[in-house]
């Protein structure tokens, strides 16, 4: 992790788990960059458009593992929502 990190000027923050167990956690780098404020693990980040496309490759390995239809209603998974804009 600490070389592809300093090879390519990593700003960010990184955790693996396994299991709902973190075994690698890291804070790099700025939150604030004008400021220089160093970024810290609560720290809340614009993720932008890049959240659809790992939630669309997470999607299609449960529907690979037989865990959930494509054509399902997202209320089957999420109930607890009553209000969904489609």
């Amino acid at each position: 992790m600490n070389s592809i990190i300093n090879q390519n000027n990593f700003n960010g923050v990184i955790v693996v788990s396994t299991d709902s167990i973190n075994i690698y956690s890291r804070a790099i780098g700025y939150s604030d960059l004008e400021n220089k404020r160093q970024i810290k693990f609560d720290d809340q980040f614009v993720i932008g458009s890049i959240s659809k496309q790992i939630t669309a490759v997470l999607i299609l390995r449960e529907y690979e593992k037989g865990n959930l239809d494509l054509e399902d209603s997202i209320n089957k998974y999420l109930e607890d929502i009553k209000t969904w804009f489609y």
